[in-house]
């Protein structure tokens, strides 16, 4: 997947799903326990069958999880930044202020707004 790809993917999920994917700690989670389909940014892009499984953000070492990086064609630093990025968006903003920080986000990586973002 390219970035543009991965961007269009996560940003569907993200507008579909319209609430954060959080545990009862507080914490943000890839996928969240109680419920397979609630995914955070990245979590949207693991499979739900795969080794990683649940975890939670407190360990970020699923997104430099080799098999993870190389499914979605992505292998520097530079992606791996690109990555946690993203996964901010998800993280530190509410989800009524989802859509203006993807928009910031893909003005910072030349991406274009999918077709969620037009009326």
């Amino acid at each position: 997947m390219n970035r543009q790809a991965i961007f269009n993917k996560v940003a569907a999920h993200l507008f579909v799903q319209g609430q954060q994917s959080r545990i009862d700690s507080g914490y943000c989670c890839y996928q969240h326990p109680d419920n397979p389909l609630l995914r955070c940014a990245i979590g949207c892009l693991m499979p739900s069958d795969g080794p990683l499984g649940f975890i939670g953000n407190v360990n970020r070492l699923a997104i430099c999880h080799p098999g993870f990086l190389k499914g979605l064609g992505a292998n520097t630093s530079y992606d791996l930044q690109f990555l946690r990025n993203l996964q901010r968006v998800h993280d530190s903003h509410p989800p009524r202020s989802w859509a203006q920080s993807l928009c910031k986000f893909a003005h910072k990586y030349n991406l274009s707004l999918p077709r969620i973002f037009k009326p």
